[in-house]
């Protein structure tokens, strides 16, 4: 951890205690679940305990109902609980934090906590409202996969290609992605001059009739199309498109991988796909993803692995496996728990009185700066919300998988090239418009089409020209030959109509 703790002899500080509350739920349907966040929190605790001993005494406290072991059920009671710890069993200390992985109860906490004027951090999940500092003065997010920061690599390529038509898919049957999805769907709104239409592919029809349906639509309006589903929804998509011969370098596909390996999301950029086919349609497609390194913990969060394996298993009788153990939502929590120690032990050694009671002030404290932490750099923006650095990534052909082109930025949001892009044999991606629109009916070719007619034209008419020219000139020339031989213009007598031809006379 980066804390100094040297600093805090300039000056004496009295050991201020800080509580930490944790509201949740022992399901473990849920990522966010007691089961798999609070081991690290307790973990943290006890290092922080020892980290900071004689400037800070820190407690924890669960808020949970036994009886509530359904996630759904405990999103219509969360604020409840809450209340009900805050008034009646909260123990007292200088500062209470509620810091918590969070899911859809977040807003209903929230308007408690803002009504507190209490510190809020939720390490997973976050909402539209928390951007709003008059709804939500006191919650910040330290999350590394909040759906804004997905959205901002898609508004990137849409102004950097100047796509201004755009085809969204929704795969209605995945979580997470229809909420990036729909925040896609505003971005697009607020750009000038752009459009789109989103084709919804509702639960239980990911099929080939659904994927022609979507395609066909896609085809007459967009050449860039943008997936938010699961892989192998994706993947069944991807094999229509070939069957349709929609593979072409005039279109591309862009999809959403919040996480790699997650069964939630399916497996796409993890392992080599076997299937020629796929690998074949690969080559259309680009992948939207967090930072590789974001999701990979640090030397201090891998050697706490087992700790928390250990203590969910005492604690709740739960045991991790692998996967959940690399969850990003337990390492998140338990980066946040060090960050909110960094803050406040900065603060306080600067501001020694500052007023710990005050939530909004707090939460400002975390604005616009990046602490590292586990050689992590956590940057928070002017919102309380964590941006963490994207990657788009290519397929290649060569060795098979997705490898990085771009890197964006989560604190300045500016891209970096990684290696360049080769899309179908040139440098770069399609135009969002085929020169004659998707049906062939642009007006500009429909203006060129009326100026070669028009050119067309006019040579026809000079040609014609030329041969009445020339046929008059011929009957002027009999005439004076009539005359000579004393023959009348009108005779044709030595005038032969082909054998070819007939002439039915008229009766």
């Amino acid at each position: 951890m980066a804390t100094n703790i040297g600093t805090l002899t300039t000056r004496t500080r009295r050991i201020r205690t800080i509580n930490i509350a944790t509201p949740g739920t022992l399901s473990v349907s849920s990522a966010s679940g007691l089961p798999f966040i609070a081991p690290a929190i307790e973990s943290a605790i006890q290092e922080l305990q020892r980290e900071y001993a004689g400037v800070f005494n820190w407690t924890w406290e669960l808020i949970y109902d036994k009886s509530t072991r359904d996630y759904y059920d405990y999103l219509y009671s969360a604020d409840g609980l809450v209340a009900k710890w805050y008034y009646k069993q909260r123990s007292p200390a200088d500062l209470t934090v509620f810091l918590y992985a969070g899911g859809p109860e977040v807003e209903n906490i929230n308007r408690l906590a803002a009504e507190w004027n209490t510190l809020m951090i939720t390490s997973t999940a976050t909402m539209p409202t928390q951007r709003n500092k008059r709804l939500s003065p006191s919650w910040l997010t330290t999350g590394c996969c909040l759906t804004t920061n997905f959205v901002k690599p898609y508004v990137y390529l849409m102004k950097a290609n100047n796509w201004t038509s755009l085809y969204l898919v929704v795969d209605a049957g995945t979580i997470m992605t229809p909420t990036v999805a729909k925040d896609v769907s505003v971005a697009i709104k607020n750009m000038k001059a752009a459009q789109h239409i989103m084709f919804t592919i509702p639960v239980g029809s990911r099929n080939e009739d659904t994927y022609e349906v979507a395609l066909k639509d896609f085809r007459k309006t967009s050449r860039v199309l943008f997936f938010f589903g699961h892989s192998d929804s994706l993947k069944g998509f991807l094999r229509q498109a070939g069957n349709m011969g929609m593979l072409s370098s005039e279109y591309i596909y862009i999809t959403l991988e919040p996480f790699r390996s997650n069964p939630m999301f399916g497996n796409l950029t993890s392992s080599v796909e076997e299937d020629q086919r796929l690998q074949a349609a690969y080559g259309s497609l680009i992948v939207v993803t967090i930072a590789e390194y974001i999701n990979q913990p640090g030397l201090e969060a891998t050697s706490r692995f087992a700790q928390w394996k250990s203590i969910s298993s005492a604690a709740f009788n739960y045991t991790y496996n692998t996967t959940e153990q690399l969850s990003p939502h337990v390492t998140s929590t338990y980066y946040t728990m060090l960050l909110l120690a960094e803050v406040l032990n900065e603060t306080l050694d600067a501001i020694p009185d500052v007023d710990l009671l005050d939530g909004s002030r707090l939460a400002r404290l975390f604005f616009n700066r990046t602490v590292k932490i586990d050689s992590l750099s956590v940057y928070v923006d002017e919102a309380g919300e964590r941006r963490t650095d994207m990657e788009i990534r290519q397929f290649n052909k060569k060795t098979g998988d997705f490898e990085t082109i771009m890197i964006q930025s989560g604190a300045t949001e500016t891209v970096t090239q990684i290696r360049p892009l080769n899309w179908h044999g040139t440098g770069q991606f399609p135009s969002n418009e085929p020169m004659c629109g998707y049906a062939g009916n642009n007006p500009r070719c429909t203006h060129e089409d009326a100026s070669t007619a028009i050119m067309s034209s006019a040579i026809a008419v000079g040609i014609g020209l030329i041969l009445v020219t020339v046929v008059v000139g011929h009957s002027w020339r009999r005439c004076i030959t009539a005359e000579v031989d004393g023959r009348t213009w009108w005779d044709l007598s030595d005038w032969h109509v082909p054998s070819s031809m007939s002439f039915t006379p008229r009766h």
